[in-house]
């Protein structure tokens, strides 16, 4: 599940970048 859900974390910061 900790995979997943790093999988997850990944995702979503590459798609909305911190400026």
């Amino acid at each position: 599940m900790m995979k997943f859900v790093i999988i997850l974390v990944m995702l979503l910061l590459l798609s909305f970048p911190t400026y």
